[in-house]
């Protein structure tokens, strides 16, 4: 069985919450193993194009918010990336991530990175939230999982790839409307009574 499962019930709710335009979400640890610095990067790029993009961030500690808030603004995107820090209930990061049209989960595809080797939560959590995923090729397995199911677009790691498939995704409502039904379809499968 999968470590990390979730309610389907739940997910399928989140599904119908209203999307914000243009708004993409992170969720977790804020390190560079976890996709953070390349998501910045990436923001950049993608401003270009949409200027009124906008990242939201929940998790991190005061010093990790600090740093990245740095680098935003080293990068030009301050005012497009919106961190929000450590949220207490789970509850609340859902919803405020359930609000956003995208989440990303860049794991860095190195054989150090931890979490290669794990189920891992943060795509679960947006499928949770009822989001479409994007995730890195060679990343973690579950990656291929989601895209297979339809829920997910895998990206290189590479800032131009990733911006590239960000923009796609938002300027599509086909494509869009098609991820939702592949967040419906792995939500089925993950759902907690399914695997337990």
């Amino acid at each position: 069985a999968p470590a990390v499962t979730i309610d389907k019930n739940e997910a399928l709710e989140n599904l119908k919450t209203a999307k914000s335009e243009n708004t993409l979400a992170y969720i977790g640890r804020l390190d560079a193993n976890a996709g953070v610095d390349i998501s910045l990067e990436a923001l950049a790029l993608v401003v270009k194009t949409i200027p009124n993009v906008k990242l939201i961030f929940v998790g991190g500690s005061e010093a990790a918010v600090k740093k990245y808030r740095e680098l935003a603004k080293q990068l030009g995107v301050e005012n497009n990336a919106d961190f929000r820090g450590f949220v207490e209930k789970s509850e609340d990061a859902l919803t405020i991530i359930s609000q956003a049209k995208i989440g990303l989960a860049l794991y860095k595809p190195e054989k150090e990175n931890v979490s290669m080797y794990a189920d891992v939560s943060k795509p679960k959590e947006y499928l949770h939230a009822g989001l479409p995923v994007i995730m890195t090729n060679g990343g973690p397995s579950l990656g291929d999982e989601l895209q297979n199911l339809g829920a997910c677009v895998l990206a290189n790691f590479d800032s131009v790839d990733i911006a590239k498939t960000i923009i796609e995704v938002l300027s599509d409502n086909n494509r869009y409307n098609k991820l939702l039904k592949g967040v419906a379809a792995a939500v089925e499968q993950y759902d907690y009574r399914e695997n337990f």
